[in-house]
């Protein structure tokens, strides 16, 4: 997205949790709690602004209800693609 100048925030989980700015600089994120789907809120309103025209993010929802919720409710997102559909997921 980025080579196609689309200003984008990119968010990833696991071992290095960061967020990856529109300049692609890389912002550490530091839980005090357990990773969940309710995190989204507070990252959204920190990164997303009226330049931001492109989102990278996981559902980081393990179940299909809270990956409706996450879609529906938070994200909103008009394109959704889900990965890594296996048992430990």
């Amino acid at each position: 997205m980025r080579a196609a100048d689309i200003s984008t925030v990119a968010k990833t989980t696991g071992t290095y949790a960061c967020v990856i700015a529109p300049d692609a600089g890389e912002h550490p994120i530091r839980r005090t709690r357990p990773a969940n789907i309710g995190e989204q809120f507070s990252f959204l309103r920190k990164w997303i602004n009226r330049d931001v025209r492109g989102l990278v993010t996981e559902c980081m929802a393990a179940k299909p209800r809270y990956q409706l919720i996450c879609q529906r409710d938070i994200l909103k997102s008009p394109v959704s693609v889900i990965t890594n559909v296996r048992l430990d997921h």
